[in-house]
């Protein structure tokens, strides 16, 4: 099993690297895992919804380029199936899994149409860098 984490922007505050690094070093000594930065757009702020739609396409197509080829791929998103992610892992075990966090305007139609899995965390919206480390919590729980 392997597991790839693609992520919209980098983590910029040192706390939040410092746990993202003891995770995957805690991950990395169960299961393969590599984690996908991509670079975000720029928000266009309430310049215009084409503006908005167009820097979404354009990290959509950053993300599909990234995703491995023979890997079940799950969006985190809010509006997904609150099964739990320990669930979906032991479902999926024999599988490699690529989990998809989008960035700050969400995921680009191109995303949705591609991939069909989502998953949630709950109810709340929580900001994407925090959700990164979230996942790796949660990963790091569910790997054994």
């Amino acid at each position: 099993m392997k597991i790839t984490l693609i992520a919209v922007g980098g983590l910029k505050e040192e706390y939040l690297k410092d746990a993202q690094d003891h995770y995957i070093s805690r991950i990395k000594n169960r299961v393969g895992f590599e984690v996908i930065e991509v670079r975000d757009e720029p928000d266009p702020g309430d310049k215009s919804k084409k503006l908005l739609e167009d820097a979404k396409s354009i990290e959509a197509a950053r993300i599909l380029s990234m995703i491995p080829a023979k890997t079940r791929t799950v969006l985190l998103d809010i509006c997904g199936q609150k099964t739990g992610i320990e669930q979906y892992i032991n479902n999926m075990r024999a599988d490699d899994i690529t989990f998809i966090i989008g960035g700050s305007n969400g995921f680009g139609k191109e995303v949705y149409a591609k991939v069909k899995d989502r998953i949630s965390f709950s109810d709340m919206t929580f900001p994407h860098q925090l959700a990164r480390i979230i996942l790796l919590d949660v990963l790091d729980k569910a790997i054994y």
